[in-house]
């Protein structure tokens, strides 16, 4: 199982350990170990890699005034 779908089985947890009917001080232990467990896998998680220099990027080169000026002469 991987660590998003952990995340997601975490925040079901927590909308349904809200309505189990136990004391507010089990709540509030449960509340405190389950943002604990979230924050430590959302950190371990990171963030996506960031594309620095791709090789499929496609680059259009745009003729220059110059060119265009003598395109424009020839109508």
């Amino acid at each position: 199982m991987s660590k998003r779908q952990i995340l997601v089985l975490l925040g079901v947890w927590v909308g349904v350990f809200l309505f189990l009917g136990l004391s507010s001080g089990w709540l509030e232990v449960l509340g405190v170990i389950t943002g604990i467990v979230i924050i430590a896998l959302a950190y371990s998680l990171g963030s996506d890699p960031v594309r620095t220099n791709s090789e499929d990027t496609t680059y259009v080169e745009h003729k220059s005034t110059e060119q265009k000026l003598t395109d424009n002469s020839t109508i």
